[in-house]
């Protein structure tokens, strides 16, 4: 716990840790607690870290398979600065969302991240909050892509299943010219979902 809370410079806790070496090895992390002061907190009831076989018998030791379950995740936003009076175009603000994404996506570990009923809350220095509960996610992210696929609940729709699959921009040289910007695939499905609430929430949040 102090190794990891040096690392992320944040208060973390572990309740109990445990080795499994019966069918598939694995180790377990239970009652798993980290926060910074007022920007967030997470709790983990268990979390499991399956290594990848293949990497084993090449000799390496790396995580294949890294399974939470019922993660809690809040979050305090920071209250918003002056809008900037200069309105950055369309092809600027692409240019930056794809760096935040590829430099988010190099952090991530190489192996398959699996999240079972999450929940994550939003809140607003006003007080304004929005969660999301019964969150389900499969996310990995080979050689720099991602591959999100992800089902949640909230107080504005009673189901929202979301699949993502990312590629980044083609290094220069590459054979096809068009394959210079970055490919994103995005799906979405919403059930009864309330359009007055939804509005108000990207109001609140967006601006």
């Amino acid at each position: 716990s102090r190794e990891l809370s040096r690392a992320l410079h944040a208060d973390v806790h572990i309740e109990r840790l445990g080795l499994s070496l019966l069918m598939r090895p694995h180790l377990s992390l239970h009652g798993v607690t980290c926060s910074v002061q007022k920007s967030y907190s997470l709790a983990i009831q268990g979390a499991y870290i399956y290594p990848s076989l293949q990497a084993l018998l090449a000799g390496r030791l790396e995580p294949g398979l890294i399974s939470l379950e019922a993660p809690e995740l809040h979050v305090q936003l920071p209250r918003q600065q002056a809008a900037d009076t200069t309105e950055a175009s369309l092809q600027e603000k692409q240019k930056k969302a794809a760096v935040f994404i590829e430099a988010a996506i190099h952090k991530l570990p190489a192996c398959e991240l699996d999240i079972s009923d999450a929940t994550v809350g939003l809140a607003q220095p006003d007080g304004t909050a929005f969660v999301l509960n019964a969150l389900d996610a499969e996310l990995t992210a080979p050689a720099g892509k991602l591959s999100l696929s992800l089902t949640c609940a909230s107080r504005v729709w009673k189901k929202l299943s979301v699949t993502v699959q990312y590629r980044p921009a083609a290094a220069s040289g590459d054979e096809a010219p068009s394959d210079t910007s970055p490919a994103v695939r995005l799906a979405l499905e919403a059930r009864a979902i309330d359009i007055p609430a939804s509005r108000d929430m990207l109001r609140a949040f967006a601006g």
